[in-house]
């Protein structure tokens, strides 16, 4: 099978020819992240490179999950679980049907310093939800008990082997799929998330039938691809200073900031543990935020939550928010969380007549109170940018809104400030908001 270049950076291998070595193996570009993309021969003799598949993931940077070993297809699923999402595209580029098409891939999570599989974050990747391009659930995908021999290189321990059956392909047609894995917890305990050490690696083969029907089982040639993608979706990636082209960094910049794939299953996002916000001194940061969308959810997409300080400045323009933390001055730090969900609106989305929600959790450590504050004198505003300097509008009691509280603007379901007995412990004292509303935006708390 002779070597054909698809994409710029792209290098094709005839399993024929494959190496023993990995390195040989497998060429990797050094522009943007993981994208693996692999290739058949057509079913008719002497025709080459008939099926092709790209493989891209969602986003190039992942948080570690704080939950693991749960069914990572629930729905919704466990609150602190992060996914890591690859868009797939498998398409007959020959000029005749393929039958029963194959897609198996490898994931694993390696630490690119050491250069060492990490089998045991490995080991707690799960396949989650799949969906097609309608963003219809797709049953056709699975998890392998071991790699086929088709598969090489060998995956390492650990990895975790998926296959996805394509069925028949007439020429020129193609299948979309979006795949979710659940993203492992941080076990190696490394907590200098900025140098992104451990990465998700995933690559793969494609297989077809020589068979008349789709339900063959014999696989003829396969091919495995290794290519960069065009275009980055994001610019995480220049940060993923020991990654190479094509893998996903796990962690984040900062312990305050949190990012993952979203599914239409939903899920509950949230910084620190449990979203608690801590002291300084106890090494825990004095805000903490979560977002729950709910299964209902009507895009495949990503979330992130990024928090930062708000420092009290009287001299600031007004209408600022360092302006109105001054004024206020029922806080010695105000703080900003900035969610974003892209394309995600709940406007229109009820189940059995009730409307959906996205909902956000905001919680201040009593740290961060100045003496003899009560939670009614301090303020959270909404703006639907997330820039932390821009006031917005007043966050306010869901019983005063009307009509469709939660839809035109964002508004408070609860409102607490717990005593300093309160049960767990890590919410003794913390004042907390518990928000709905239909899209995503930045709230500040002044």
């Amino acid at each position: 099978m002779p070597i054909q270049s698809i994409a710029e950076g792209a290098t094709v291998t005839s399993k024929k020819k494959l190496s023993s070595s990995p390195a040989e193996t497998i060429t990797r570009s050094a522009v943007g992240a993981v994208m693996m993309l692999f290739i058949a021969s057509s079913a008719q003799a002497g025709v080459t490179n008939s099926v092709a598949a790209t493989v891209q993931p969602v986003t190039s940077q992942v948080s570690y999950s704080t939950a693991a070993n749960i069914d990572p297809t629930a729905s919704p699923p466990l609150k602190g679980q992060t996914f890591v999402a690859y868009d797939v595209t498998v398409t007959n580029v020959s000029g005749n049907a393929v039958n029963n098409i194959q897609f198996v891939g490898a994931l694993y999570i390696r630490n690119n310093q050491s250069l060492e599989t990490n089998s045991s974050e490995s080991a707690d990747l799960a396949l989650g939800p799949v969906y097609d391009a309608n963003g219809a659930p797709v049953t056709t995908c699975s998890k392998l008990a071991s790699a086929p021999s088709s598969l090489t290189p060998t995956p390492p321990t650990g990895a975790l082997i998926v296959s996805c059956s394509i069925g028949k392909l007439t020429a020129g047609s193609s299948r979309t799929l979006k795949l979710f894995f659940l993203a492992p917890p941080n076990r190696t305990g490394i907590t200098d998330a900025s140098q992104f050490r451990e990465v998700a690696r995933f690559y793969g083969v494609n297989s077809y039938s020589e068979g008349t029907s789709d339900t063959s089982t014999v696989p003829n040639d396969v091919t495995l691809w290794s290519a960069a993608w065009s275009i980055p979706t994001d610019n995480d990636q220049a940060l993923c200073l020991y990654g190479e082209n094509g893998d996903v960094c796990l962690g984040t910049t900062n312990p305050t900031y949190v990012k993952s794939a979203l599914s239409k299953n939903g899920g509950t996002f949230l910084t620190g543990t449990n979203a608690y916000p801590g002291s300084v001194a106890s090494g825990l940061y004095p805000f903490a935020s979560s977002v729950s969308a709910p299964k209902s959810t009507n895009v495949n997409t990503t979330v992130e939550i990024l928090l930062s300080p708000i420092t009290p400045d009287p001299l600031a323009s007004s209408g600022t928010t360092a302006r109105e933390c001054s004024v206020n001055d029922k806080l010695l730090t105000c703080y900003a969380s900035a969610l974003t969900i892209p394309s995600l609106d709940l406007t229109n989305v009820t189940v059995g007549g009730t409307q959906q929600y996205l909902t956000i959790v905001l919680r201040i450590a009593p740290t961060e109170l100045k003496q003899g504050t009560k939670i009614d004198k301090v303020r959270v505003f909404y703006s639907d940018s997330t820039d932390p300097n821009q006031k917005g509008d007043e966050v306010v009691d869901c019983k005063n809104v009307s009509p469709n509280p939660g839809i035109a603007a964002p508004c408070w379901t609860s409102r607490q400030a717990y005593k300093n007995n309160a049960s767990p412990a890590e919410l003794r004292g913390v004042f907390e908001w518990i928000i709905i509303y239909v899209k995503n935006g930045g709230y500040k708390v002044l």
